[in-house]
């Protein structure tokens, strides 16, 4: 999905076209040097979020949804702290 700033024009940054998504497992269990081999699910908001070539935020949902309006405080934070080009795949 190409990135979009507010006036509608592409940015330059190609966003995937979807997070990457969970799989479930029966059981699991931490390696024997305690590194992390997988994580419980939480419920929340499966995010893209980051910063355009330009430096603008942008939060997206999985299904491509804007949620930068639904979320002020990590907007803020995205724009303070990620350089422009950024890209962080989570959960919210």
């Amino acid at each position: 999905m190409a990135a979009r700033d507010s006036a509608g024009d592409a940015t330059g940054v190609d966003l995937p076209d979807e997070p990457m998504l969970t799989t479930p497992v029966e059981h699991w269990s931490l390696p024997a040097d305690n590194t992390l081999a997988a994580e419980c699910k939480w419920d929340g908001y499966r995010t893209l979020c980051g910063r355009l070539d330009d430096g603008a935020p942008v939060i997206r949902s999985r299904t491509g949804t804007d949620l930068l309006p639904a979320f002020p405080d990590v907007t803020a934070a995205l724009a303070e702290q990620l350089p422009p080009s950024s890209l962080l795949d989570g959960v919210m």
